[in-house]
């Protein structure tokens, strides 16, 4: 039925049946999907169970009705894959986390607490547990791993891919490597994930199952390109834009401008994501002329697959998980499997003095360990405290945490220049002399800003920040910069109406031709908004308050 659905076509045992869009039968056949997935078994087992064991008849009677109701569901699948024309089948999401699982166990590494998990309580996604017969202390390594066999990073895409990299920058070394490994598991349009040595790993990467589905796909049919990018959208549009990290909510700047104006109106993201997307265009032009101009790299990845490398859907993808998912430690990125399935806490979640995760080189520099922030019995959840704004973690993550202690607004200020060379000139010698490398100036205001903390080194960083915003706005608005008793009267007023502006965007909810947006927003993104809006209600309090007890403004007063 999903078939003729998909035609628009009838039959007798399908005459009563909607016609449907992509979108619609790509969510009818993932709720296909998801109801083979939540058998503990497969059909196969089943099978071989019902014929090789000896159980009893009432047993039997309830395999064999499953078994009834899984051949059912596969012939449902099979006409998905029709209908959608999917040119292969991913195993479900339960056997390929076994199968993960398994994978890290035979790589013996020298400390391993904790196994991957799909978590029922948060939705269905992937987190770190830990292991059966296991206990993690607070202080206790949880994960020790051999940096030169278990990590993607640029030292393996170079020790693997040698010359044909050697001219990258090891951001590009990483993608490269990445990429070729998911390509190297697709072979004739079918899907071998022994063909990479971190099959089982990048089978678990967010999206993967789309990456394959169009890498399968151009084996058949042609490569996206600029002017024909409809396979593309066939197979990286059919998730809903909402459920997506930023980056993949548009193929251009412009529709990105557009969809963060509905969703992230009044705060610094709603500029910040089309930003985001058009750097990451600009990165994929620039690639796509510096691959292609690379024998060492042609010759080594075949026409092929440099061309799908640079299939900007597939490049997007990539970014998104280096730029979501790495692990940093010796000054450079890695992609760790294990120890990015790890989710962050709230602040609620962990107790008040647990550190920010943080994973090191031993002394030998041999493996890289990380250390529980606290205790963790064995099958809960392992957490940590990734240290991020919620900012942050919804641009490059796509979530934010409800509680969260290091959370901030983000404040983005610019010098809009004028067609006058005297105060041109004048802007840039004040930037310069105040060591601001461009009239732009990103900060993350949370209340105490006039407070400072009580540790010395927490207290001389709130200092610096501070001084700086008030320096930069002194120089925007052709001021006095503020002295060691702190920000003038005048200045303290500036920001005061900057934080009021902000908040009246927030507010607004009309859009150009004055008809109220009644688009229900993500809930991520409403989320971010309610709190960026109380955080910046609370610093207009508080800067209002110093205002009135300014000696400034007491003067006036008198």
């Amino acid at each position: 039925c999903v078939a003729l659905w998909q035609q628009n076509e009838q039959s007798s045992q399908c005459s009563k049946s909607p016609s449907l869009s992509l979108q619609g039968t790509h969510l009818l056949c993932t709720a296909i999907d998801e109801a083979a997935d939540k058998y503990p078994t497969t059909l196969a087992e089943d099978e071989r169970i019902v014929k090789k064991l000896n159980i009893s008849s009432g047993a039997k009677l309830a395999l064999n009705y499953r078994i009834g109701q899984k051949r059912i569901i596969e012939a449902l699948r099979s006409q998905c894959d029709q209908a959608l024309d999917r040119p292969l089948r991913l195993e479900s999401l339960r056997y390929r986390v076994a199968v993960f699982n398994d994978w890290i166990q035979s790589q013996n590494w020298p400390v391993l607490k904790i196994e991957a998990a799909i978590l029922p309580t948060h939705g269905g996604r992937l987190g770190a547990v830990v292991s059966d017969g296991q206990k993690v202390a607070r202080g206790e390594a949880y994960l020790s791993i051999p940096v030169d066999t278990a990590c993607m990073d640029a030292a393996a895409a170079r020790r693997l891919l040698g010359t044909a990299i050697e001219t990258l920058d090891d951001f590009h070394a990483l993608l490269v490597l990445l990429l070729h490994e998911t390509l190297a598991m697709i072979t004739d349009g079918k899907l071998i994930p022994d063909r990479s040595e971190w099959g089982p790993y990048l089978l678990l990467l967010p999206g993967i199952d789309r990456v394959l589905q169009r890498v399968a796909s151009v084996t058949q049919l042609q490569v996206c390109s600029e002017s024909d990018d409809q396979q593309c959208r066939h197979f990286f549009t059919v998730t809903p834009k909402r459920d997506l990290p930023p980056l993949l909510w548009a193929d251009d700047e412009a529709t990105a401008k557009d969809i963060a104006g509905r969703w992230l109106r009044g705060s610094a993201l709603q500029q910040a994501v089309p930003r985001y997307v058009a750097s990451v265009r600009r990165d994929w032009q620039q690639a796509s002329v510096t691959f292609r101009a690379i024998p060492n790299l042609r010759s080594k990845l075949g026409d092929d697959n440099l061309e799908l490398i640079l299939d900007f859907s597939l490049y997007r993808w990539a970014y998104q998980v280096i730029d979501s998912r790495s692990i940093w430690w010796a000054g450079s990125r890695h992609l760790v499997p294990m120890l990015d399935l790890v989710n962050a806490a709230a602040t609620d979640e962990m107790p008040a003095n647990a550190p920010v995760h943080r994973t090191t080189l031993d002394e030998q520099a041999t493996n890289a360990i990380t250390y529980a922030a606290t205790s963790f019995a064995s099958g809960e959840q392992l957490l940590e405290d990734y240290g991020q704004p919620n900012h942050v973690l919804f641009l490059y993550h796509g979530f934010i945490l409800p509680v969260n202690k290091h959370d901030c607004v983000r404040i983005d200020l610019e010098i809009p220049f004028k067609d006058d060379p005297t105060y041109l000139d004048s802007v840039r010698r004040r930037l310069h002399a105040s060591r601001f490398m461009s009239p732009y100036y990103t900060t993350c205001l949370k209340p105490g800003l006039f407070t400072a903390p009580s540790e010395t080194q927490a207290k001389e960083q709130h200092k610096m920040t501070v001084n700086r915003l008030f320096t930069f706005l002194a120089i925007k608005h052709d001021l006095e910069l503020p002295t060691k008793a702190g920000p003038s009267l005048q200045l303290i007023l500036i920001l005061a109406d900057e934080i009021h502006s902000r908040l009246n965007a927030y507010t607004s909810k009309k859009s150009d031709d004055g008809d109220i947006k009644n688009e229900e927003l993500p809930t991520s993104a409403k989320m971010l908004l309610d709190i960026e809006r109380t955080l910046l209600t609370d610093i207009y309090d508080e800067i209002a308050d110093q205002a009135r007890h300014h000696e400034a403004f007491i003067r006036l007063k008198r």
